[in-house]
């Protein structure tokens, strides 16, 4: 995006109606756009991803790809991201955050890597020790910590992981890089 389109758009969402709309339109179209990018970038057919959706038809995946369709359940987007072995990141963020999501169209940003062809860099690294230290922390204080406290110490600036489940589930024992 150049300065002047970023100019313009920025003046168009000081109007909450026009911030609502584009939030919108990027939610509902925006999985379509990324589902079709990995699926290409993996050079599957759409029947291939059905299959390892769980033997969903070829129709079904063409529906998720399709940008006007936006009616995803989270059940679906987390198939989607086990076909793919991918994770689904679902979080309320600020514009800005928003913004800078959304404007990178780069293959890496709409089509990432699969876990076992990430190259997991330094940050991510501490942030799996951070997590894993924090599940086994008897008095859960490593938990408490904010996640700009986190940023501070450990990741770089807009590294979006999360630190602790505060609502334990089943599977919030799962082990991290061996450690539980």
């Amino acid at each position: 995006m150049n300065g002047t389109s970023r100019k313009r758009l920025l003046e168009d969402l000081k109007n909450k109606e026009a911030r609502d709309a584009y939030v919108g339109s990027h939610v509902r179209s925006g999985p379509a756009y990324q589902i079709r990018a990995m699926r290409n970038a993996r050079g599957w057919s759409q029947g291939e991803l059905g299959r390892l959706m769980g033997e969903k038809p070829q129709s079904t995946v063409a529906r998720l790809e399709n940008p006007d369709y936006g009616q995803f359940s989270m059940s679906t987007l987390l198939e989607v991201a086990s076909a793919f072995d991918v994770a689904l990141l679902v979080r309320f963020v600020s514009y800005s955050d928003f913004l800078r999501l959304v404007t990178d169209a780069t293959p890496g940003a709409l089509a990432p890597l699969q876990f076992s062809d990430d190259t997991f860099d330094q940050p991510t690294e501490a942030a799996i020790q951070f997590v894993a230290a924090a599940q086994v922390s008897s008095d859960r204080q490593l938990i408490g910590q904010s996640r700009y406290d986190w940023r501070r110490n450990f990741a770089a600036p807009h590294n979006d992981v999360i630190l602790a489940n505060p609502y334990p589930t089943p599977h919030s024992h799962i082990d991290i890089g061996g450690v539980r």
